[in-house]
């Protein structure tokens, strides 16, 4: 997974600004994440009665899906 680079012109309105600190940190996490990111497979969620939000692509529906209470079927509930 490719996490795209600022815009040339971004580091240099945060230069102006007195923020290249954070173009530096974003540096030093975009590799941490893009290694975390990439699962290569399945993704665990192990937070107890919640569930994932999933919006579709044009943004305008959303919902939470988790597991039902004996684990068996799936639950989508609007978000």
């Amino acid at each position: 997974m490719a996490i795209p680079e600022w815009p040339p012109r971004t580091r240099e309105v945060l230069r102006a600004l007195g923020l290249d600190e954070l173009y530096l940190w974003w540096q030093s996490f975009k590799p941490w994440i893009s290694q975390r990111l990439d699962t290569g497979g399945d993704i665990s969620i192990t937070t107890a009665s919640k569930g994932v939000i999933l919006t579709n692509a044009a943004g305008t529906i959303t919902k939470r899906v988790r597991l039902n209470d004996t684990g068996d079927g799936l639950i989508f509930e609007d978000a």
